[in-house]
């Protein structure tokens, strides 16, 4: 709610005041008081603003700083062949930031399979070509057996105890005690 009789108008420029004391004059005159809802001011205010005859406000101009924003100052000069190959390489429909994700991708691509190239190339032009001895390879062999049939050197050493140890006769039951 705005109440124009006790709104304090010192502050308000000089041709804001004169505006609100037009409204509140209005409102004096249809005997309605003082008091309005903040839409039926603003109504109000542009029915006083907007009479005929009345010189424009300097408070409703837009500022210098909402001009500027609408008119940008930066205008690029594009030559017609850069527009000929932007036109080319546009997708009709397709949002720049999707052509972009798009063309990077495709970089990357590239430059990875590059780097694949040269790491190979430079593998071949290695000088340094180890060899390996036959018994290194039979030990290594027998070694990576084991370990597929025992999954651990501990497991392979209880077995081999296991194996080894015999039973005591107070600790052998048979299959069908166990299940019960």
């Amino acid at each position: 709610m705005v109440d124009l009789a006790t709104a304090d108008l010192d502050s308000l420029d000089a041709e804001v005041r004169e505006d609100v004391k037009e409204v509140a004059t209005a409102l004096a005159e249809a005997g309605t008081g003082s008091a309005l809802r903040e839409e039926a001011f603003v109504e109000l205010m542009t029915v006083v603003t907007d009479e005929p005859g009345r010189a424009p406000r300097q408070y409703l101009a837009p500022s210098q700083r909402s001009v500027q924003v609408h008119k940008p100052s930066f205008k690029p000069r594009i030559s017609e062949r850069s527009r000929q190959l932007a036109a080319r390489r546009r997708v009709p429909g397709q949002p720049v930031h999707e052509a972009l994700m798009a063309e990077q991708k495709a970089r990357e691509r590239a430059l990875s399979a590059l780097k694949r190239k040269q790491q190979e190339l430079e593998r071949q032009a290695c000088t340094f070509k180890p060899e390996k001895l036959a018994k290194e390879s039979a030990s290594l062999r027998r070694s990576l057996e084991l370990r597929a049939v025992l999954p651990s050197a501990a497991s392979a050493a209880t077995v081999a105890m296991a194996a080894d140890a015999k039973p005591a006769p107070a600790e052998t039951r048979s299959f069908e005690d166990m299940e019960r």
